[in-house]
């Protein structure tokens, strides 16, 4: 007996002891693990998270997410969409213009597409014609144009005043001209001719390898040339091809034989993967200025990876009195890369850096890829994707 009970008494100090050991670390539990619960976790609530919080998650807010932040998104920014806020979008908006027009602008007037705009468009490349969205909007009227599903036909925005156009996605991955599968009616993904601003931001339009400009922009008839703005911002265009009668583009200006002209063209965080050409921003009236200004920041020029390239001109071709090219990155292409007209038209210099007319105030242009091969407006560093454009383009103005 007495062995006995000097084994109870062992075994009842070293559970005393056991215990005055487990409240020095903090831990008294019987759940496995280190706190005073009996849930099997790290801290002193009961909700089974490894925070000191009662919502069930890993952080230290309450409001249900993995970050640090409590706006109840993934990442670790203060905005409510789950994107990183880096320079490699969205968004570095340094040195772009902001939009003149918001949702709250007096008589501001919200489009969303493609509502009711189906009809049919003719062009003498695709006749009869076929399927495209025909916008039609009052030249003293300000618009924002929004988008709420993938269109698979052209879109067709004339008139209006001040328009913004805001995440249009255009995937042309049907046939739609009844003459030839090769050609999209009127050969232009996106066509806006306003009479004040057009403001293009997280446009995501992708020809397919069909023979189409994915955007051309002109003035509307009646409307007074040289007072006309562009701006395209945030955007990609991907297929556009072509051949000796259409020239595939990202933006086309060119016009009538009167020659466009234009106040300020500006296009800032762009890629294109290309088919045919790049940016063609000449008039073809000769002897005139397509815009007082052109500027082009952060714009990425490549093959597209999905086709075979028709290369008929090249990625830069343009004729203003005044360039602004910062930070623009051109692979894949031939001499014809820096084509700027000196008259308008094409008696260019053909050259690495052959500017002809205008005056350059800053020159950033580089050959092959970026860095890494990171791009601008999609996270994908080959082909475009549209992650971060189109239906899901955050705006962030």
């Amino acid at each position: 007996m007495k062995r006995l009970s000097y084994i109870v008494v062992a075994l009842l100090a070293l559970c005393i002891l056991t215990i005055m050991y487990s409240c020095e670390r903090g831990e008294i539990e019987t759940g496995g693990g280190t706190d005073a619960d009996t849930n099997g976790d790290a801290d002193t609530d009961t909700d089974g998270g490894a925070d000191p919080d009662t919502n069930g998650d890993t952080d230290a807010d309450t409001n249900g997410d993995t970050d640090a932040d409590t706006n109840g998104d993934t990442d670790t920014d203060t905005d409510t969409d789950t994107k990183p806020d880096t320079d490699e979008g969205p968004w570095n908006m340094a040195g772009a213009t902001s939009p003149v027009i918001t949702s709250t602008t007096p008589g501001v007037q919200t489009i969303v597409l493609p509502g009711n705009y189906l009809g049919d468009i003719w062009h003498s490349y695709c006749c009869p014609g076929g399927p495209a969205y025909l916008v039609s909007l009052d030249q003293n009227t300000d618009y924002i144009v929004n988008t709420s599903e993938v269109l698979h036909y052209p879109v067709h925005i004339n008139g209006g005043r001040q328009v913004r156009i805001i995440g249009i996605h255009i995937d042309i991955d049907v046939p739609t001209c009844s003459q030839s599968e090769n050609y999209i009616p009127a050969c232009r993904a996106l066509n806006v001719a306003q009479y004040g601003s057009t403001f293009i931001e997280g446009a995501y339009i992708d020809n397919r390898g069909r023979y189409s400009d994915c955007v051309v922009a002109r003035n509307p008839l009646g409307g007074t040339r040289g007072e006309h703005d562009i701006i395209i911002q945030n955007s990609i265009c991907r297929g556009n091809f072509g051949d000796d009668g259409v020239h595939g583009d990202f933006v086309q200006t060119q016009g009538h034989s009167l020659g466009e002209m234009y106040r300020y063209i500006e296009l800032v965080n762009n890629s294109l993967d290309w088919g045919c050409e790049g940016t063609v921003l000449e008039s073809e009236g000769i002897g005139d200025w397509l815009a007082l200004r052109i500027t082009v920041r952060r714009f990425d020029y490549r093959p597209d990876p999905r086709y075979t390239t028709n290369l008929t001109g090249g990625a830069i071709m343009h004729s203003a009195q005044t360039y602004i090219y910062d930070d623009i990155w051109i692979d894949g292409t031939s001499p014809y890369a820096y084509e700027l007209g000196l008259n308008g038209g094409y008696d260019s210099i053909q050259a690495p850096i052959g500017w002809g007319g205008g005056t350059v105030e800053n020159a950033n242009i580089h050959d092959g890829q970026r860095p890494g091969g990171t791009r601008f407006a999609t996270p994908s560093t080959q082909g475009a994707s549209a992650e971060w454009v189109g239906i899901n383009y955050v705006s962030p103005w």
